[in-house]
């Protein structure tokens, strides 16, 4: 089972009640191929759900966009969160991912994405302003 939460507060006592949860185990009952039953103690597994404004100037597009997999809307695992993925996408103003060419890529680090799942929700443009030094994107 999984419950989905948010949590709001002093960092500090955030990080103690993360803490908290990292260290639960529970008796788990499961059934042997033989039909005997057994019971295990299963640690729980704690999984933030994250969001993360990434800002970099548009000419990188293409660049970024492939390197987290901004194309992975086909992928059964990204259908699971469709109505998550437009919920959020309006309430934070965002346009969907635009096209963007696939031949470049920024090296990761891919042992870590063994264990990451990326879900790219959409993006935001940036307005052109003139600035002391120059004209150019409002990052």
């Amino acid at each position: 089972m999984h419950v989905t939460f948010g949590m709001y507060g002093i960092k500090k006592d955030m990080d103690e009640v993360i803490k908290w949860l990292e260290t639960r185990a529970f008796p788990f009952e499961r059934t042997k191929e033989d039909g005997t039953k057994e019971t295990i103690i299963l640690q729980g597994a704690l999984r933030p759900l994250v969001l993360f404004d990434f800002v970099f100037p548009e000419s990188s597009k293409d660049l970024v966009l492939t390197s987290l997999k901004a194309d992975t809307e086909a992928h059964g695992q990204y259908k699971r969160i469709g109505y998550f993925k437009k919920l959020v996408r309006k309430a934070l103003g965002l346009k969907p991912i635009p096209k963007f060419k696939k031949d470049l890529t920024m090296p990761l680090p891919l042992k870590s994405l063994e264990n990451v799942a990326i879900y790219p929700l959409g993006v935001r443009y940036d307005d052109f302003r003139k600035f002391p030094d120059g004209y150019h994107e409002a990052l």
